[in-house]
């Protein structure tokens, strides 16, 4: 599941997550360095500008609900942990 989260440019999982021209989604600060130096998706390699990226907010609510999901299952193996001690 975490590939759908990872920025195309970068390959990490996004934090913030914006949607481009192109309809990709990228990690902002990624997309913003590379306009500036393309000023072309960097996957259709249409014209694109920083003007027309846009939050996903529904990325960025599955990438919360991922890092919870993660939180909670790390408190639970930490809980089994200590029972077996």
């Amino acid at each position: 599941m975490t590939k759908h989260l990872e920025c195309p440019i970068g390959h990490g999982i996004m934090q913030d997550p914006v949607m481009g021209s192109d309809g990709y989604t990228y990690e902002r600060e990624k997309i913003e360095e590379w306009l500036k130096k393309n000023h072309r998706s960097p996957m259709t390699r249409d014209y694109m500008t920083a003007g027309s990226l846009r939050t996903n907010q529904t990325v960025k609510s599955m990438i919360n609900l991922y890092f919870e999901i993660q939180k909670q299952q790390d408190a639970r193996k930490k809980q089994d942990d200590n029972k077996g001690e």
